[in-house]
């Protein structure tokens, strides 16, 4: 009995009907009398460890090993221009570049996971240059346009033509992920190459977004997915992106999570509690997913400085925080099941009282945080320019009304959505110099942003979602930071602001889990 892999196939020659094989992905051929499986690295291992008596050709370990496709260089196809242009490249960048040429000639798609600021869309532009594509569909969050427009032309030499609300055109074109959505004229086209940024935000498998992304998928040649940070907290986010670069070899969701979670059996079905750490995703995942962690590849890269600022409840914030706990644990303790989302909902709504009364409808409310970085720019603690990341746009509107009125010569600016050609002058003028402090929202700014220029980046509010903070953090800790930014965190003891902070640095499961009787004890606590 045998294992192989034969013209892009691996083949598994038990001589038997093997139900567990079935179960693990392959296909029966009765005339051949063997077992048929998609030729990755992890198909490979699952049956190597489901059957490890079988013999093991040198093909298939190769396969086993990781070593799934090919290798073609990319450096011996590139034309003097294009050369000039490798040049430049970081090594671990080249690295990644043949990795997406490579896996073109042999794989239906591919993830390039680099950390944030490692350069993702200077990568995929240079490789679908040298491709020679001639029709290259880029779909990112609709903060992203202009950077993408940019880096088409830095690393490709082309022109990327945005089609925000409109119908593509047979070229380059970047769009955002709603009019994809809204248009099938996208879907209709058939393009050379296909690239989804911030892969992430197509996660989940069960909304449009993800239906229009597998219509999408099918005009393809070529699909790429891009992610700094593919996962926001288990690797079950990862199977939709799979499913999307290869739906015949990741067919099934659950057979994923059983092989890389731990599940749970409730009333309301199974959920995913918890990544396993006994598998090797990266390992079993190299052949379809490259990943490279900025620590790795840029171990100069200068750290923050950390500092956490103290800042007590006014009364009327105390008071109204008090109030809507006092409320939540009475929903909680009334024997009811309380789901997933009305937790977070509330827990939501006492953070909003911790970072300004305006956020529940007081204009003119207090709030202590906006009064730390107002005694914190009199006193000069920080160096500028400066960014403050804000989540709830009434609140951050105070603010800039307060900095604008207190410190008329401060250059103060705010980006938190609405109008997106606003926003894009808006960051171009905080990069280029013309801003000394930006407030800017979560949503707006925590993708694909390079603003390596800032000496202070403040957290007027952080959310329960991880993905927001790591993403907002490293808009400042990129390629070209030449100097060690101070992080700031405003925190507000003894209210919601603590479980916010509990649950980012992992100090507890994630809340959205955390049952009634357990929250309950939580918020006592505080």
């Amino acid at each position: 009995m045998t294992i192989d892999f034969v013209q892009g196939k691996l083949i598994v020659k038990p001589g038997r009907i093997a139900p567990e094989l079935k179960e693990a992905g392959g296909r029966w051929d009765g005339r051949a009398q063997c077992w048929y499986f998609p030729a990755y690295s992890s198909y490979a291992q699952i049956v190597h460890e489901m059957m490890p008596s079988l013999e093991v050709t040198k093909t298939a370990q190769q396969l086993l090993e990781g070593w799934g496709f090919p290798s073609h260089p990319i450096d011996s196809d590139l034309s003097v221009e294009q050369q000039a242009v490798w040049e430049k490249l970081y090594p671990y960048q080249r690295d990644a570049a043949t990795f997406l040429y490579s896996s073109a000639f042999s794989r239906p798609g591919a993830l390039l996971a680099l950390s944030p600021g490692l350069g993702k869309s200077a990568v995929s532009m240079f490789t679908a240059k040298a491709l020679g594509a001639e029709t290259v569909l880029v779909v990112s969050p609709l903060a992203l346009l202009a950077t993408w427009e940019r880096e088409s032309r830095l690393w490709a030499g082309r022109q990327l033509n945005r089609a925000y609300g409109s119908e593509p055109a047979e070229q380059w074109t970047v769009t955002n992920y709603d009019t994809v959505v809204r248009r099938s004229g996208y879907t209709r086209m058939k393009w050379d190459v296909v690239i989804l940024d911030e892969s992430i935000l197509v996660k989940n498998r069960d909304t449009k977004r993800f239906q229009a992304m597998k219509l999408l998928r099918a005009s393809a040649q070529r699909f790429w997915l891009l992610s700094g940070s593919p996962t926001s907290r288990y690797v079950d986010d990862l199977w939709a992106q799979f499913h999307l670069i290869d739906p015949t070899a990741f067919r099934s969701y659950w057979r994923f999570t059983n092989r890389y979670c731990w599940l749970e059996e409730t009333n309301w079905g199974t959920n995913v509690i918890a990544s396993r750490e006994d598998r090797d995703i990266q390992g079993d995942f190299r052949d379809v997913m490259f990943v490279r962690h900025q620590k790795d590849v840029l171990p100069e890269l200068p750290e923050y400085l950390v500092e956490e600022i103290v800042c007590e409840l006014t009364p009327a914030q105390k008071k109204a925080h008090e109030e809507l706990k006092k409320d939540f644990l009475t929903v909680l303790e009334s024997g009811e099941e309380v789901t997933a989302d009305i937790k977070l909902t509330q827990l939501m709504r006492m953070q909003e009282v911790t970072s300004s009364l305006a956020n529940i409808g007081e204009p003119a409310g207090a709030s202590s945080k906006h009064d730390a970085i107002d005694d914190m720019l009199e006193a000069g603690s920080f160096e500028l320019p400066a960014i403050v990341w804000a989540h709830w746009r009434p609140g951050a509107t105070q603010l800039y009304e307060r900095l604008k009125k207190t410190y008329p010569e401060l250059r103060v600016s705010l980006a938190l959505g609405g109008d997106q050609a606003a926003n894009e002058l808006t960051l171009k003028a905080f990069v280029d110099g013309e801003v000394d402090l930006l407030i800017l929202s979560l949503q707006v700014g925590k993708f694909g942003l390079t603003m390596t220029n800032a000496r202070t980046v403040i957290y007027l509010d952080k959310t329960f979602n991880a993905d927001d903070f790591i993403q907002s953090r490293q808009r400042v800790q990129r390629i070209g930071l030449d100097h060690r930014p101070l992080l700031i965190t405003l925190k507000c003891p003894r209210t919601v602001d603590q479980l916010v902070e509990d649950n980012l640095t992992g100090k507890m499961h994630s809340i959205a889990k955390v049952t009634n009787a357990d929250l309950v004890r939580l918020l006592e606590s505080l």
